[in-house]
């Protein structure tokens, strides 16, 4: 490697570095998401867009792979109601869990959430009654206030050592083979 340093342009080597780095970097959102996907119960389409390539710094020879860290809707990993009550839902492939005071309803515009009342919290709803007369009287009950389950982030996900572990290999690797498939792309000797 270091002969070929050697004769190569200072050009040619920031170019082969540079689109090293930028191949590298695409490849890495794919080996995140497959690994994620490989453990965890969710779809391509729902993970991906939370997944970010930063080439911003490819000229200081940086990139960057980006994950979001809001903490996810129960939704993303296809609960189902259960006809023994609760909410039925595997978010670690190959293990069910069994939500048991929770039901999936829906929250302002329409979002599909799994909902549970959170014990200690107290709120006033207020209904209306009609009367005898034809009126209608408002009167109110006092009831727990309603939470959506949320569960890890994407960041949290990643962090975690199987995940983590073998995708920093994986780029190893796989920077490797790509600046020397680089190299030898721009790795025409200087003249003279």
């Amino acid at each position: 490697m270091d002969e070929l340093l050697k004769k190569l342009d200072s050009k040619n080597i920031q170019q082969a570095l540079r689109s090293t780095l930028s191949k590298t970097a695409k490849r890495g959102k794919t080996i995140i998401s497959t690994k994620i996907r490989e453990r965890f119960n969710i779809k391509k389409s729902d993970l991906d867009p939370h997944i970010d390539v930063d080439l911003r710094g490819l000229d200081n020879l940086q990139a960057k792979l980006v994950i979001t860290g809001k903490p996810l809707n129960l939704m993303y990993f296809g609960p189902k109601q259960s006809k023994k009550g609760g909410v039925a839902v595997t978010i670690v492939k190959k293990k069910k869990a069994r939500l048991q005071h929770a039901w999936i309803g829906h929250g302002r515009g329409g979002t599909p959430l799994v909902l549970r009342r959170v014990p200690g919290t107290k709120t006033k709803r207020y209904y209306s009654v009609k009367t005898k007369i034809g009126g209608f009287q408002i009167r109110s009950r006092e009831t727990e206030k309603l939470a959506a389950y949320k569960v890890v982030t994407f960041a949290s996900i990643t962090k975690n050592p199987f995940v983590y572990k073998s995708v920093e290999a994986q780029l190893r690797e796989e920077m490797q083979k790509n600046l020397a498939s680089q190299m030898k792309r721009f790795g025409q000797p200087r003249e003279g």
